[in-house]
């Protein structure tokens, strides 16, 4: 069975999606990933691999959609857990600053 809009609650069509987009503002989250060592210094800086319909590859960071009444913290661990795996165990700090706005 192929997933529709209609058989995934909560979720728009690329048209509805893109037709949102152009009337009101969409919250979306990105994160790089990184490994600090004991003493807090950035030791490992990760990218994603995605591969394009085309068959190219380019690198990307974390990054995903905000969900209506969803805290910015759980929208950070779904896009991790999805993107990097259950075992990556992100750590996210209880009340994480955004770094930019834009």
């Amino acid at each position: 069975m192929t997933e529709t809009a209609e058989t995934r609650p909560g979720w728009f069509s690329a048209e509805e999606l893109e037709g949102l987009r152009g009337r009101m503002p969409l919250v979306y989250v990105q994160a790089v990933p990184v490994r600090v060592d004991e003493v807090g210094q950035v030791t490992h800086v990760g990218l994603l691999m995605r591969a394009t319909p085309d068959g190219r590859f380019h690198r990307s960071v974390v990054s995903g959609r905000v969900l209506y009444h969803e805290r910015v913290r759980d929208a950070l661990l779904r896009h991790l857990e999805k993107d990097l795996g259950p075992v990556a165990l992100p750590r996210v700090p209880a009340s994480p600053q955004p770094f930019t706005v834009a």
